[in-house]
């Protein structure tokens, strides 16, 4: 599940959805053909929530996209070992792989997103409904059908933009302090040399 305090969630979550993708079709399959009605019962919601292979792909696409994320965030997580000399590297390999990702202009990148709001991706007053479920009596939510397929179509693309812009709008890459620890750290030699070329 998506949690607000803790870091690479979603990526976690949609990672290991796509991992049981196939134990989830096989468990919608012996229902489907299980001799008892409350089996096809199930199956039958199961297979109204069940997402699209164009979900399934863009799941794919993400994770392979947030990847890089959760291992920078790893790598500068240590408490074991000094991680500021790393910071400048790690952040300008994101950016450089979600440049080579993205082909669209720094206007048009920063028109995507508001940095100014508070809004977040965990809003609290949206509650996630399937056909069958009935109307709760409390709070007034935002509902969100889960029945309903997402469309896909260009989600990717917009997401490469935001986590671009985000690291332009957040890091400071040109940061003398930060730049220093980098250039007089002997471990990020290597890494160094690898980054100009």
């Amino acid at each position: 599940m998506d949690v607000p305090t803790h870091w690479n969630s979603s990526f976690l979550a949609w990672e290991h959805l796509l991992l049981i993708k196939d134990a989830i079709n096989i468990v919608l399959t012996t229902l489907t053909v299980s001799t008892t009605s409350e089996a096809r019962k199930d199956a039958k919601r199961l297979k109204q929530i069940q997402l699209t292979e164009d979900e399934w792909d863009l799941m794919k696409d993400l994770v392979e996209i947030l990847g890089p994320f959760y291992e920078t965030t790893e790598a500068l997580g240590g408490s074991e070992y000094i991680t500021i000399s790393y910071m400048f590297l790690s952040i300008l390999a994101l950016m450089q792989n979600l440049t080579s990702l993205t082909s669209s202009s720094d206007e048009e990148l920063n028109d995507e997103i508001d940095f100014e709001t508070d809004d977040s991706v965990f809003n609290e007053d949206i509650r996630f409904i399937d056909a069958q479920e009935e109307e709760e009596e409390g709070p007034k939510k935002r509902k969100i059908s889960i029945n309903t397929p997402t469309n896909t179509a260009n989600i990717e693309h917009k997401i490469k933009n935001a986590l671009y812009s985000a690291l332009l709008h957040y890091w400071d890459l040109f940061d003398s302090e930060v730049f220093l620890t980098c250039l007089l750290d002997p471990k990020c030699k290597k890494l160094r040399f690898a980054t100009i070329s």
